[in-house]
């Protein structure tokens, strides 16, 4: 049991569903509330959506073990578990199972809202995962972008999903555009955190992979730049991260969303600045190990600062 939840990476999925779970509760639902609206996805239906992007996304984590079979036996020995603790088949086949029952069930979902193409799109992102994995990841910057936009797509589609079934019922939508449209800002807002975040993150990990990466001949930026460019690309994108933040903190200083407003002002931005100031003194592999928690740290920091918008509502 512990090798398939460390296999599945179970931590990680359990933040994926909370994190949903946050946005419909914390975010939607308090500015649908504001004319007296209310939330159109059924329960059931949102967490068929929610068990659905849970299963695709363990399902890229796995195909991503077994694509990267050799590489970690180098870069993370201690956590190779596809050939080593489970059989590569019976890997494939788990695979197989948790990618066509992520897709059924967003489709059923999809048709439950009247919009067929978001199931596709979540065949798209199965789709993603497997080239990232067999392809992309060894292509300069663009696996990382790959990732970034991979993990922001979740976050903001749980909110595509209620989006469309608000717009199924017109005169319900009509009533709601203000709702809309405040959701829409915070929404774009915490997917934009979510993307940069991630490819610093990614960034970092290839910083810490290297050895590996070099032997496997995936092209990263500081086998391409070295070390000293890698890091001020980094550095140059918590800058961009730590500017986009800003501007949202304006935009909430100026609706008056004080509770968000200072806890970005005195957490987040504060962990934006330490996490430079380590990333300049990382030079071994478990300094970059450190700075990648770091990350970690500020996603989850960041995602959890949800709660406070319903109150200042």
């Amino acid at each position: 049991m512990k090798v398939f939840i460390k296999f599945i990476r179970l931590p990680n999925l359990v933040a994926l569903i909370l994190i949903q779970y946050l946005i419909r509760f914390f975010l939607i639902k308090p500015f649908l509330a504001l004319n007296g609206g209310h939330l159109m996805l059924s329960e059931l239906n949102f967490s068929l959506f929610v068990i659905s992007i849970t299963l695709l996304v363990a399902a890229g984590y796995i195909i991503n073990d077994f694509f990267d079979m050799e590489i970690d036996r180098i870069n993370r020995p201690e956590k190779v578990i596809v050939g080593s603790k489970i059989r590569v088949d019976k890997a494939r086949l788990i695979y197989i199972i948790l990618n066509l029952s992520g897709i059924a069930l967003a489709t059923w979902v999809s048709f439950q809202v009247g919009v067929i193409k978001l199931g596709i799109g979540f065949f798209m992102f199965a789709g993603m995962a497997w080239y990232y994995s067999a392809r992309y990841k060894r292509m300069l910057i663009l696996g990382n972008l790959i990732v970034a936009f991979k993990f922001a797509l979740i976050v903001f589609s749980g909110w595509l999903f209620e989006f469309y079934a608000i717009r199924a019922n017109t005169s319900f939508f009509v009533d709601q555009i203000r709702g809309v449209e405040i959701i829409n800002k915070f929404i774009w807002a915490v997917t934009a955190f979510v993307f940069m975040v991630s490819l610093i993150r990614e960034i970092i990990k290839d910083l810490r992979d290297v050895e590996g990466d070099m032997k496997h001949g995936y092209k990263s930026l500081i086998q391409t730049l070295g070390l000293k460019r890698s890091k001020v690309i980094s550095f140059t994108l918590i800058i961009i991260a730590m500017g986009t933040v800003a501007s949202f903190q304006l935009y909430l200083w100026k609706t008056n969303f004080d509770y968000l407003f200072w806890y970005l002002l005195l957490i987040i931005q504060p962990m934006f600045i330490y996490l430079i100031i380590r990333l300049q003194k990382s030079i071994k592999k478990e300094d970059f190990e450190f700075v990648n928690n770091i990350c970690k740290i500020i996603l989850i920091a960041g995602l959890l600062s949800i709660q406070l918008i319903q109150l200042s509502i």
